[in-house]
């Protein structure tokens, strides 16, 4: 099955954007990342009666201290 962010649709941007985020938080850990976007289609599911980070996405973002925001607000 494909995974998130190209699970609904093949998005090598979506992909390319996210994987550089998780890749460049590795090279630089003890930092805390933010990734906003509004692209709740790719990123996101819904849980708990919120959207979060996709399962997918999850563990890396977990262990990268990278948390993700659907707007700056």
């Amino acid at each position: 099955a494909k995974k998130a962010p190209m699970h609904k649709k093949s998005s090598i941007a979506d992909a390319i954007i996210v994987y550089s985020l998780i890749h460049f938080s590795k090279l630089n850990q003890g930092n805390h990342y933010f990734f906003i976007s509004s692209n709740t289609e790719d990123f996101y599911q819904r849980a708990n009666g919120k959207k979060e980070i996709h399962q997918d996405l999850k563990p890396d973002f977990d262990a990268n201290n990278i948390q993700a925001f659907t707007t700056l607000n």
